[in-house]
């Protein structure tokens, strides 16, 4: 065997051990996840305060985790823009996603109430100044939650 063999065997050996590692931490973050949802009364979801289409359906899919583990949720959609509405249509007179499922910061106020109970999903965002809704303080009623870093995206 040369060395130019090995060296690639070394390298193939290396990844994947490296995707093993990332899927048991994707099963860890899963899991973190489906116990917070378990442990709240309700769920609120949002991203970054333009959404594209890629926040909206990974707040689609937290949407449905929280429906399948049976907790009420809501999704936040401050403003809806050109290349958004199209998809947020097809969700209109669905039963799975019945009317309220999208709301704005506002609307969101009166589902959260006090905040006790309530998880706040986090989805699309890496940076925490992105996040921030008008009108819509998620710290004042929320000391968690899971943010995605930076390896994470």
């Amino acid at each position: 065997m040369s060395l130019r063999q090995k060296t690639i065997y070394f390298i193939m050996v290396e990844k994947v051990f490296s995707r093993k590692k990332t899927r048991v931490k994707a099963r860890v973050k899963a899991q973190a996840l489906r116990d917070s949802i378990i442990n709240a009364d309700k769920v609120v979801i949002m991203g970054h305060r333009l959404p594209d289409v890629d926040a909206i359906g990974s707040a689609i899919g937290i949407y449905r985790i929280a429906q399948s583990l049976e907790k009420p949720a809501k999704i936040i959609v401050n403003q809806v823009t050109s290349s958004l509405a199209p998809l947020l249509k097809l969700f209109e007179n669905n039963k799975d996603y019945p009317d309220g499922t999208f709301v704005t910061s506002e609307n969101a106020k009166e589902f959260i109430g006090n905040g006790n109970g309530v998880l706040l999903v986090v989805v699309d965002v890496n940076r925490p100044s992105l996040h921030r809704c008008t009108g819509f303080d998620s710290d004042s009623f929320l000391s968690g939650g899971y943010r995605p870093s930076q390896t994470d995206r």
